[in-house]
This record gives C-alpha cells, structure tokens and sequence, in this order.
C-alpha cells in the first residue's frame, strides 16, 4: 500500500527534523486568532476542511470506492466545547446524529462521510477510515492526515496539490498502533 501524508503544510518549510516551521493555525478552535498578521476567519477554515474532505474523494475516485468502513472509533469524549458552541451554526443536526448513532464497522457514504471526516478534522471525535485492502484515511493531531491506497494515482495526487494542499509519500505514524493487538 502507498501511504502519503496531505496537509495544508509546505513541506518547505520543516527544519532538518521535518518539524513545520511556520506559525499556522493547527485546528478548528484556531478560528478567530492571529496567524502571521492575518486572523483565521471561519470561511477560510471551511474552505480548508473542504480540501481536505475533497482528496479524501480524489483518492477514493481512484480507486473506485464510494463508502468507507469505520473502526477504532473514539466518541466517548464527545462534547461541543465553549469554542464550538459559539459556532454553533457549523455543526448541524445531521452531523450532530452521527456522534449519536455511529458504531464500529458502519459503512459511510456521501454525507455521513464528509460529517465523519469534519468531525474528525475538528477533534470531535476519531477513527479510522478504510475499505479493506484499498484504503485507508488516519486523522493525525494538528490537521495532519494521513492516506492509503493501493496503487499510485498521478492525477489524484496532481488534484490534491492544484488544490492547495501538499501531498507526501509519508508512512502514517499510526499504522503500527492500529495493527499491534491490545
């Protein structure tokens, strides 16, 4: 499987370390402070969140997939903290209900699967994305993300960069973890 690693971050600008060395917003609860002069505004982290959930697409376009499994679901810390709550609005019921009724093993498509991701992206909740063999989609901690397909698609990686985004052949930290028994 070819695993890379999508991010909003310019692999330019890590030190010999590969640790990011730019001063950017690293989540959802970001919105409204000051990044390098300018403030994070709630459009411009939507339109973020939509590139992401957009090469999560790109990847399962290639490979043919129009639902992913969910596993090693984490849900039980599940609250809208005082920052969520002021952003009310972006979290409708119909996201809302996934934290409620969504299970280990539940096969998402379409819209359960763009709320999963966004919930995911805003450390709402957590868990693994996969369909077998194919694919697999890791959420890492300060809007990393990590995906897995079975073979290598030039034009979906081409997509996901003409987007904005910067896509690395990078194994996700949490393969490991997630194959080790418990």
């Amino acid at each position: 499987m070819f695993s890379y690693r999508v991010t909003k971050y310019n692999p330019a600008l890590r030190n010999s370390k590969g640790a990011y060395q730019k001063d950017e917003w690293i989540s959802f609860s970001d919105i409204g402070k000051t990044f390098e002069g300018a403030e994070l505004s709630t459009n411009e982290y939507l339109r973020t969140e939509a590139l992401y959930i957009a090469a999560i697409q790109s990847f399962m376009n290639v490979m043919d997939l129009s639902s992913l499994n969910v596993f090693h679901l984490e849900k039980e810390r599940y609250s809208l903290t005082k920052h969520d709550q002021k952003y009310q609005d972006l979290y409708p019921e119909t996201m809302i209900s996934i934290v409620e009724s969504i299970q280990n093993g539940n096969t998402l498509e379409s819209a359960e699967l763009e709320n999963f991701c966004k919930l995911c992206l805003r450390s709402q909740i957590w868990g693994v994305l996969e369909s077998s063999s194919k694919m697999f989609v890791h959420f890492g901690y300060d809007y990393y993300m990590y995906i897995g397909v079975a073979k290598i698609s030039e034009e979906a990686i081409e997509q996901i960069r003409n987007s904005g985004l910067f896509v690395e052949l990078f194994e996700s930290p949490y393969l490991q973890s997630l194959n080790s028994p418990d």
